[in-house]
């Protein structure tokens, strides 16, 4: 037999959380968002206890899991692991490079460095543009109708949108400095 109970309805966040139980079981909890899709009135304690029932098939595809789940019986349930070295990450630019995690292993001592390594031409110049527009989106407001665009903003936007021009694009750039206004 599977009973549930309702543990917390939040109205504000429209939010209920459910624990599911079934005798040699652990319980299983959810939390369902209220009427989400606007496909039953949360507001009624029959819906709820309908949203209850029409849930409960989630806590039953979990146990019947379990159930097919293979076990494994431990002979030890401890280890050693050894000399572990963790070494600072280097900085770097992330819109040119990237870094990757390496272990090294030397007899009982195991040492994670990294490595940066330079992203492909392709990917630095999708950064670039993408620093470039978030820069553009930040002074928008510069720009709007019911606004006069001072000279100062005016070039400094124009220059933001000739990055891409610029003389060894992507990887050796002069960013304009934004004027203060």
């Amino acid at each position: 037999m599977i009973t549930y109970k309702i543990i917390d309805v939040n109205w504000v966040e429209r939010i209920a959380q459910i624990r599911y139980s079934k005798n040699g079981y652990n319980d299983y909890y959810i939390q369902t968002v209220l009427d989400q899709d606007g496909d039953f009135d949360a507001s009624t304690e029959a819906a709820l206890h309908a949203e209850a029932a029409e849930r409960a098939t989630e806590a039953m595809q979990y146990w019947n899991a379990v159930d097919n789940a293979s076990t494994v019986t431990l002979s030890s349930d401890t280890g050693t692991l050894g000399n572990i070295t963790l070494e600072d990450a280097p900085d770097f630019n992330v819109m040119t490079h990237y870094s990757e995690l390496v272990k090294t292993e030397d007899g009982d001592n195991i040492t994670y460095s990294y490595n940066v390594i330079p992203l492909p031409e392709e990917a630095v110049g999708i950064n670039v543009r993408q620093q470039r527009d978030d820069l553009l989106h930040h002074t928008d407001h510069h720009a709007l109708g019911d606004r006069t665009l001072s000279t100062a903003m005016s070039e400094y936007r124009q220059a933001l949108r000739d990055i891409t021009d610029q003389e060894g694009f992507p990887h050796n750039l002069t960013w304009p400095v934004a004027p203060i206004e």
